[in-house]
Order: C-alpha cells, then sequence, then structure tokens
C-alpha cells in the first residue's frame, strides 16, 4: 500500500491521539476513578508492542480523503472504542478477568473487517418514489406533530439545569415511564432533528439551524442527557472531517486529543473542582468508559451462560433468553458500574457466541453500512456525513440492533433509499 502524505499525516496524528489517551488514562481512570476497575496505567514491553502493533496496522487500512459514510463510522470508532479499548485490556493491573492478547486479536481482526469493507468498490442500486414527494418533506411532515407531541408529553419536566444537576430530570422522566414513546423522541435526536439541520447546514438555511438548536436544547432542559446538549458539537466533528477530508484525516484526531489534554491546563486551586468534573463528563465518559466494556463483558460471560443473541428482539422468539433483566442491568447487579452499555463488540459479540460472536458481528455491522454507502452514494457529501453526525454516536455505547431501532440508523436507511434526486446542490436544496 502507497504510503502518501495523507496517510503519513492521519498516522501521525493517530499517535498523537494514543498519547493523549494514555495520558488521560494515567492520570484520570487509573486514578481518581480506579474503582471502576481501571489498571495503574503500565503496561508491560510486550503489552506496549501489542498496543502499538494493533493500532498501527489499522492507520493503513482505513481509507484516507474517502467521504464514504462507513469511513466516518469506523474512523470515529477507531478512536473512541477501538484504541481505548486496547490500552485498557493491555494494562496489566486491569480488575477484570481477560484474557488480554486473545481479546486484543480478535478485536483487531474484526475491526480491519470493519476497515476492509469500507474499500469495498460500490455500485448503483435502483431508488423507490414515494409518489414522486420529496422525501425532505415527508421529514417534515413528521416531525412537527412529532415536536408537539412531544412537547405535550414531556413539556412539563422542562427546566434550565447544569450538567452536574440533570439527574432529578432523568429520575423524573423515569418515574413517568414512558415506555415505547421514548422511541419518538430517540428519533427525533438522531434522525428527524439530524437531517433537518444537515439540511439548513447545506443550504446555509441559519432560521431552520436556530430551530434545532432550540430543539436539542429543549430535549437537554426536559430529559437530562448529556448527548442533546453535545449534538451540535457532533455537527462541528462531521463538518470539520468532511473539511479536511482531502489533508489526511487529521481534523477527528487533532480534536480528541485536545479534548484530552485540556486539563493540563486546569491547574490551581480554583479550577480543581471544574477540572474533575471534565475529566469525569468529557476523559472519562466520552474515551475512558468505552474501552473498559469489553472488558466488564469478557469477565462476565468467560464464567456465565452465553445469551446466542436472545438478546434481540424477535431472535427471542426461538431462542431463550437465560436472564431476567437485560444485559446492562445484569452488569449493573454484578459489578455496580449503572446500566452499562457497550459497542457491538461486546454488546452483541461477546454477549452472544464470546470471541466467535464478536467474529459473527463484525461482517454484520460493517455489511449494514455497507448497504448505507450504497443507498447514500448519490447524494451530497456533507449532507449525508452532517446527517448520521448524532447517530454514529451510539455506536459507541450501544448494540447493533439497538442503535438500528432505538437510534434511528433504519431510519436514516430508509429516508436515502426512497430518495431519488442526484448531489444535492446548494441552489437546488435538498428534496
Amino acid at each position: 500500500m502507497k504510503l502518501t502524505k495523507n496517510r503519513v499525516i492521519f498516522i501521525a496524528f493517530t499517535c498523537l491521539f494514543t498519547l493523549s489517551l494514555y495520558y488521560a488514562y494515567a492520570s484520570v481512570a487509573a486514578t481518581s476513578f480506579k474503582y471502576f476497575g481501571y489498571g495503574d496505567g503500565s503496561p508491560t514491553f510486550f503489552h506496549i508492542f501489542s498496543i502499538v502493533f494493533f493500532i498501527l496496522v489499522p492507520t493503513l487500512l482505513i481509507p484516507v480523503s474517502n467521504p464514504r459514510p462507513s469511513v466516518y463510522v469506523v474512523t470515529i470508532i477507531f478512536y473512541v472504542v477501538y484504541i481505548p479499548t486496547l490500552v485498557i485490556l493491555n494494562d496489566v493491573g486491569l480488575a477484570y478477568n481477560v484474557e488480554d492478547f486473545v481479546l486484543s486479536l480478535v478485536l483487531f481482526v474484526c475491526f480491519s473487517i470493519n476497515a476492509l469493507f469500507t474499500r469495498l468498490p460500490l455500485f448503483d442500486i435502483r431508488k423507490i418514489s414515494i409518489l414522486g414527494i420529496p422525501t425532505i418533506s415527508i421529514v417534515y411532515a413528521l416531525a412537527v406533530p412529532l415536536s408537539i407531541l412531544i412537547f405535550y408529553k414531556v413539556g412539563w419536566n422542562f427546566s434550565f439545569v447544569s450538567l452536574l444537576d440533570v439527574y432529578s430530570k432523568r429520575d423524573a422522566i423515569k418515574e413517568m415511564g414512558l415506555g415505547s414513546f421514548g422511541y419518538f423522541i430517540s428519533w427525533m435526536a438522531n434522525f428527524f432533528l439530524p437531517v433537518i439541520m444537515a439540511r439548513a447546514l447545506v443550504l446555509g438555511n441559519w432560521k431552520v439551524v436556530l430551530a434545532v438548536v432550540m430543539g436539542y436544547s429543549f430535549l437537554y432542559f426536559t430529559i437530562g442527557a448529556k448527548i442533546y446538549i453535545f449534538s451540535l458539537g457532533y455537527f462541528v466533528l462531521s463538518y470539520g472531517y468532511y473539511k479536511t477530508l482531502k489533508n489526511g484525516n487529521y481534523f477527528i484526531p487533532l480534536v480528541f486529543s485536545v479534548l484530552l489534554l485540556l486539563p493540563l491546563l486546569m491547574f490551581g486551586e480554583s479550577l480543581k473542582e471544574l477540572k474533575f468534573v471534565y475529566e469525569g463528563v468529557i476523559s472519562l465518559r466520552v474515551f475512558l468508559i468505552q474501552g473498559l466494556s469489553l472488558a466488564v463483558y469478557s469477565d462476565f460471560f468467560l464464567g456465565n451462560q452465553y445469551t446466542y443473541f436472545s438478546h434481540i428482539t424477535g431472535v427471542n422468539l426461538f431462542v431463550d433468553y437465560p436472564y431476567s433483566e437485560s444485559i446492562p442491568m445484569v452488569l449493573d447487579t454484578k459489578y455496580g458500574l449503572g446500566t452499562f452499555n457497550a459497542p457491538y463488540y461486546a454488546s452483541d459479540g461477546f454477549t452472544s457466541f464470546g470471541y466467535l460472536g464478536m467474529l459473527i458481528m463484525a461482517p454484520l455491522f460493517s455489511a449494514f453500512f455497507y448497504f448505507f454507502d450504497l443507498v447514500s452514494r448519490k447524494h451530497n457529501e456533507k449532507f449525508v456525513l452532517l446527517s448520521i453526525s448524532v447517530f454514529v454516536v451510539s455506536l459507541s455505547n450501544a448494540a447493533l440492533a439497538t442503535s438500528m431501532i432505538s437510534f434511528g440508523g433504519v431510519l436514516l436507511v430508509i429516508y436515502f433509499m426512497f430518495s431519488v434526486d442526484k448531489r444535492m446542490r446548494i441552489k437546488e436544496g435538498c428534496k
């Protein structure tokens, strides 16, 4: 494989991110949050070699300067899940029972499959038109009444709160018992608002952009989930990724490195509390907790019964589910870490068949996003990347089926499948 200038830039910034992550792990996870089961941040030479090798090879496999949405998905997974998991698995002081090298090797194979799928050639598929109605019109037609319904259902819980006081919001909503109505809120945040925001940003319609910002703000101050307030940052991330595609894909690792290293500037007694909150919300929740998930799932399922995919609705009609609660709740009872969600490597793969389950899920995960590449192929690249910017986040901490159904992945596929227009041009709009 030819080592181009862009590839060298990509590798260099990946190294920067890895060092930044290791700093955060050693200074945050291994100290302030060691009770989660993190080690002491002191791998052996062999573990360091494993980490370097298993990170370096994917930097040669992931396409650079390629606008396919699957590449964006794989890139996010690479930095938010894959690298943190390798660093944590190879810490000899980790408080969980893991076969570190074997687990790292299988994870490497799975991610390599994900990366190689993004290199498969694409072909044209026939689109379907719904009575000639522009798909974006259907999105608006559904979004408006859905917004009114959400406001009517949960608007009573709206009030201004800080990041530290959102738990009372969540408790109030939880006591209310939204049930299946919760899907509507999730679809609004992960599908309707992102598609509308993406179109508005491409067209420069700042009134609609403002309306979407207000929509996310309302959801945050009502539901209390931090993802809603961070959603605006996800649009910035995907936009920056798109704008720097031709220069080595350095934007994401650069931004993530800055986020991880920012606590270095927070010194002094006056910033001590702010630093601790920042490390808990950003360093731990965004990066380090995802890396711990495979270790936790491995520790539990090496000594307990696999689910054989029965945790997935539909499969459980044919295979008996062996537990009385959902897997995250079972793990909370066992380890006391809260409802411990995890990306597909753990939540779908290791949960179902251990290492074999991971190897089964890797091509299934990749096949979905290859199909997404196909249905979105003739669309404006910026619009596509912006429209999936919030949905992609769910892939870092949820099972694949959950991401598809609860977080709107299937809705995104349907949207692009039924959209028959050619690439969107700013003056023409998106139909």
